[in-house]
């Protein structure tokens, strides 16, 4: 079965890929969980500025994420535009990716040392925003070498990213 994607309007009042007839089901099935994997980290952070704030008995990471991990995605942006044509497929996506999994977990894991007192709370900020400036090079370095793929695949694969 193929599936080819097209534009339609969503119930949020937003353009939404929806599929029709070329892309392999197989294809956009894996693009669609590659795109949504990348974007678990963020949605990590900014759904939970109450645990945070909770957790940490701090609000900074309220206002250190956006900074931090923007920073990082326009510079990494940057580095791919002018070096990623040099990296292997395995070197912009796989390890990227690897790393992004791993890192992900640093949020539920920094919160059982906390659990255990092994950690201050200061000292678990510290530790989460570690992780921050590492999920976004990760995630910007695989997206980006994934909505490359995407433009050279076609028939909608950059949609099922999305």
């Amino acid at each position: 079965m193929r599936v080819h994607v097209r534009q339609v309007v969503g119930i949020t009042g937003m353009l939404e890929p929806q599929p029709a007839a070329t892309l392999p089901l197989k294809l956009y099935a894996a693009l669609v969980v590659q795109g949504g994997a990348n974007l678990v980290p963020w949605q990590v952070f900014i759904a939970l500025v109450d645990y945070f704030q909770y957790t940490y008995r701090s609000n900074s990471v309220e206002f250190y994420f956006p900074t931090i991990s923007t920073g990082v995605l326009v510079i990494t942006a940057a580095m791919m535009a002018l070096l990623g044509h040099r990296l292997s497929f395995t070197a912009r996506i796989f390890w990227p990716t690897i790393v992004l999994v791993c890192f992900s977990t640093a949020v539920p894991l920094i919160s059982l040392l906390l659990a255990a007192d092994l950690v201050s709370p200061g000292r678990a900020l510290e530790l989460t925003l570690l992780a921050v400036p590492v999920n976004a090079f990760c995630s910007a370095s695989a997206q980006n070498a994934l909505f490359g793929l995407g433009a050279l695949i076609g028939d909608g694969a950059t949609g099922a990213l999305q």
